[in-house]
């Protein structure tokens, strides 16, 4: 049984590179270090001890197109429950929804969007080298494709007094 191929995996890989063009040369060259891993390894097979009882050909062959940003959702989860009372970054298809995350932040806190704050040394110094982008090929074509995530820091000393939610959403009709 041989690796299972992405289907439109170079027009990932283009579109990658087109929307990475204003990346810090770091993270340009961590995208494509695990692009390349990822067509090395392939989806995993039923054959990797780890994936013998989930058969992921399904997975591989389905088309996925990237989702935009803009997509109006019935915001009223946010206002009831335990997101009321939290502070929290929403995301809506992989995009940071400003309007739906907290904006009232304690000194100390701070939550904001990945992708704004890539020029901060903390992001380079911990971003693909956590999750194991050599050996595991999702985490492979996560870190070479994604556009967006969460940046939470809390001051040393800092007392946060009410929960931190990290709420992804998507949209119906997205891919």
């Amino acid at each position: 049984e041989t690796p299972i191929a992405l289907p439109g995996l170079e027009a990932w890989a283009q579109m990658s590179r087109a929307e990475g063009e204003g990346d810090p040369r770091w993270l340009h060259e961590l995208r494509q270090r695990s692009l390349a891993r990822f067509m090395e390894l392939g989806f995993p097979t039923t054959r990797q001890e780890a994936w013998r009882f989930t058969n992921v050909a399904p997975i591989a062959r389905m088309q996925f197109a990237a989702a935009g940003p803009g997509k109006s959702i019935d915001s009223s989860f946010v206002e009831r429950g335990a997101l009321a009372d939290s502070h929290r970054l929403v995301f809506v298809d992989g995009f940071l929804s400003t309007e739906l995350s907290s904006t009232d932040l304690p000194p100390g806190l701070e939550l904001t969007s990945l992708a704004a704050s890539m020029s901060d040394p903390a992001v380079e110094s911990h971003l693909g080298r956590h999750a194991d982008w050599t050996n595991n090929s999702f985490v492979a074509m996560n870190t070479a494709l994604f556009r967006d995530g969460a940046f939470v820091r809390v001051a040393a000393g800092t007392r946060v007094e009410k929960p931190v939610n990290l709420v992804f959403v998507t949209s119906s009709g997205s891919t």
